[in-house]
């Protein structure tokens, strides 16, 4: 799996915020074998946004 964050230049911790995010959900097995079974960029952000919800 590769991520790629940006953030704005006058807010630099959005990425480190969002990467946080991202590495506490892959220590969950669904969530891993959810995303890996995405065939768009928007069906990750619909995982993203799920798992961000608790729904995992």
């Amino acid at each position: 799996l590769f991520f790629l964050l940006i953030s704005p230049l006058d807010r630099p911790g959005d990425h480190l915020r969002a990467l946080e995010n991202i590495a506490r959900h892959l220590r969950n097995d669904t969530f891993c074998r959810f995303l890996k079974q995405a065939k768009d960029a928007n069906e990750i952000l619909q995982i993203l946004d799920e798992a961000d919800n608790s729904q995992f």
